[in-house]
């Protein structure tokens, strides 16, 4: 008998240990992927990271929680960053290491969480195989690689990691009694103040803990259910009060989208095209996809629904309230079966459906969501006939999915080709792909891009800008100030027009025009990098160099982290007669770009002069 028990805990321990091997299996070749998307936006050009000393130091840590995002309510969030910043430095390994690491975390408290309720029910035998299977659903969901391989998709991981301890600790004060039951309360309140603080997606955990408290606490335990209701209930009620102001700060930032709409796209859909869309995606997308996750996309487009007659919303609703109903009728048979479906139904999706924002699908949203569709298949599929042989397929066709995701999001090109395959008609990813080729030098492909947009929409603002600027690099003058033209006659408000025009009239040496039209895009976005970068370059072509030092310095307080920036930052010290600043920026720069031939024989040529 103690052999076996031995054996048999020997076993556990290797389902255990299977869980990190197969994340590290299914995303590691993803760690050195560089940023992509908005990434960069999030990291290496946010101030508040960028300048975060560690916890230690009051001044960055306040200056986060003041910041931008966290004023939006993700201070936690950016202190990851900032953290992840001062250990591992601007490369993408450390923050994608540490994703990884959330997720397997994540997997662990789907195993702790499904372990409980499958004892709390009394289905002991299979208890450990259904929490195994559970986890192992969770760790190879192809849904999920959003969520991880992208870096800014932590913020849904992060959030899923304290809103899953917060249910992990309520199903365990159900089990127990007195100062415990208390005590797990409060850390079950503590992980959901934490899960917020890191995204609003937390907003539906009171929600979902009261489906706990009356399906998983003890049945005779009527009072105790009730004060547990209310406990929830005033926990949310006190974050939407306290958090009110930053709700509606959100709520009007997305409604009105300005930097998308002065871009040439269109404005944040109406609430109610948005809400009747949202209930036809919760199934026909979210809910699919998280049992069957195939043609998945970072950029999905969406029918929009305007009308009422429409059936979709009407057929996505009855299936809702089809699965409030089994969950009722599933409470005493299969118990573990109705926690599933009560997570899907009370999960963040519910709450982005009357929430508008500029998007109306977006799989990283689905992360905390997806932990109740993966209860509901490890509850099914131990119950089969087979379970060894069908959770085998169902697991080995996530992998195989999962590592193909992941091949996807290996390259930015490869992640906006995806997307603008299975979107054909939506401008974004031709847009997106438009920049990336430009980017990398191949114009012609950049060109075809933004023509496809322009095709479209005649007017479309970014396209026109982002075309200039290609012109701009073929220093083909006259054809990027014919293209620029159009977008200012259509009396654009998209900043990238004047600063390329401005462009085009520093080549063509009129200053003073390119000075009118960098205020113009400087009044449309005053943090605008390249407004002080094109000034600092009309002063250094007057040799004036003091001012031109100065504006790019400013530029750096915004962006530090541009090379082209530390490059002309460097000539105008050198110019200036400051050669030990310029031998700075230029070790700046060496770092950057290593292999740069031109900024090596700079050094050079300092060190020499310095002797």
């Amino acid at each position: 008998m103690i052999g076996l028990r031995l054996e048999h805990r020997q076993q556990k321990y290797f389902w255990l240990l299977c869980i990190p091997l197969t994340v590290g299996v299914l995303y590691g070749a993803s760690i050195g992927s560089p940023f992509v998307y908005d990434d960069r936006i999030h990291i290496v050009e946010n101030t508040d990271v960028t300048g975060f000393h560690g916890l230690m130091d009051s001044v960055s840590v306040f200056r986060i929680f003041q910041g931008k995002f966290g004023l939006l309510g993700r201070p936690v969030l950016m202190l990851t960053y900032g953290l992840n910043y001062l250990y591992s430095g601007t490369g993408p390994t450390g923050f994608r290491l540490t994703n990884l690491l959330i997720h397997t975390a994540n997997c662990f408290l789907v195993l702790a969480l499904i372990l409980q309720l499958s004892r709390t029910f009394g289905e002991k035998n299979r208890s450990f195989m259904t929490a195994a299977l559970g986890a192992a659903l969770f760790a190879t969901h192809p849904l999920l690689t959003e969520s991880v391989t992208y870096i800014a998709g932590r913020s849904s991981s992060l959030c899923a990691f304290f809103y899953f301890g917060g249910l992990v600790f309520v199903v365990e004060s159900g089990r127990r009694n007195g100062a415990r039951h208390a005590v797990l309360l409060l850390l079950a309140i503590g992980c959901g103040v934490l899960a917020w603080l890191v995204k609003q997606d937390a907003v539906t955990l009171p929600l979902a803990a009261i489906g706990l408290v009356w399906l998983n606490w003890p049945r005779n335990a009527v009072r105790l259910k009730v004060i547990g209701t209310f406990v929830w209930v005033a926990v949310l009620l006190a974050a939407l009060l306290f958090q009110v102001g930053n709700i509606a700060v959100v709520e009007q930032f997305s409604r009105d989208n300005p930097s998308l709409v002065a871009a040439g796209f269109e404005e944040t859909i109406p609430f109610t095209p948005y809400l009747l869309t949202s209930i036809k995606e919760l199934t026909t997308y979210y809910l699919w996809r998280m049992f069957v996750p195939v043609y998945l996309s970072v950029d999905p487009d969406p029918t929009i629904i305007h009308s009422l007659a429409s059936p979709g919303p009407w057929i996505s609703f009855v299936l809702l309230v089809s699965l409030c109903a089994a969950i009722w009728m599933l409470r005493k048979s299969r118990p573990v079966l109705a926690v599933g479906i009560m997570l899907t139904v009370m999960s963040p999706l519910s709450a982005y459906a009357v929430f508008p924002l500029a998007d109306v699908v977006s799989e990283h949203r689905a992360y905390i969501s997806t932990l109740g569709a993966v209860i509901i298949m490890a509850a099914v599929l131990v119950q089969t006939r087979y379970p060894v042989v069908f959770s085998s397929v169902v697991l080995a066709s996530y992998s195989w999915l999962t590592i193909d995701r992941n091949v996807v999001w290996h390259d930015e090109v490869t992640l906006w080709r995806d997307a603008a395959q299975k979107a054909p008609e939506k401008l974004r990813p031709h847009l997106n792909l438009g920049a990336l080729y430009q980017v990398r030098g191949e114009n012609q492909q950049a060109i075809t891009e933004y023509e496809f947009v322009l095709k479209r929409v005649p007017k479309h603002d970014a396209a026109l800008a982002n075309l200039g600027s290609v012109y701009l690099a073929l220093n083909q003058i006259d054809r990027a100030e014919t293209i620029l033209n159009r977008a200012i006659t259509a009396q654009t408000h998209f900043p990238n027009v004047y600063l390329n025009l401005a462009v085009v009239r520093l080549r063509q040496g009129r200053f003073e025009d390119a000075r009118g039209l960098l205020k113009e895009a400087e009044a449309l976005n005053p943090r605008q990098p390249m407004v002080h970068h094109n000034l600092g370059d009309i002063f250094f072509n007057e040799r004036q160099t003091t001012q031109a030092i100065a504006e790019y310095l400013a530029e750096l307080q915004i962006n530090p982290g541009s090379p082209i920036t530390h490059l002309h930052l460097a000539m105008a010290y050198e110019a200036s007669g400051s050669l030990a600043d310029s031998l700075k920026h230029y070790l700046f720069l060496q770092r950057l770009e290593p292999a740069n031939i031109e900024v090596q024989a700079a050094i050079r040529r300092l060190q020499q002069y310095a002797r």
